[in-house]
């Protein structure tokens, strides 16, 4: 049995999407990585008041956190707007890969399409 042509276009856009969102979140990881090394260059004392936890396993989070405090450093300023500039799409990419995959299946299962 051949797959039909909706089925094929939703598997290839969640495809291209999920691609498309993983090379964003590895920008975006260096982006964070970077951050991270300004801030243990220029402000070690606040990276270094904040949780183990947040410093080593959640970066994200931590640099969240000091946005409250650095909020008059723009040089900081600069580098948070840089981390979460690449979010908004990486998560929307993401979504739309997440969507096509479930409509793919919901339309498989209600036998709308075959693969």
């Amino acid at each position: 049995m051949d797959s039909s042509p909706t089925a094929i276009a939703l598997i290839t856009v969640a495809a291209i999407a999920g691609l498309f969102g993983f090379v964003l979140s590895i920008v975006n990881q260096k982006r964070v990585r970077h951050t991270v090394t300004w801030l243990q260059d220029n402000r070690p004392a606040e990276w270094q008041a904040l949780p183990w936890f947040l410093r080593t396993v959640h970066p994200l989070s931590a640099i969240a956190r000091l946005n409250r405090q650095l909020s008059g450093d723009p040089e900081f300023a600069m580098h948070y707007a840089a981390v979460y500039r690449g979010r908004p799409p990486m998560l929307a990419a993401l979504g739309v890969s997440l969507g096509s995959i479930i409509i793919a299946l919901a339309g498989s299962f209600a036998g709308f399409w075959t693969f």
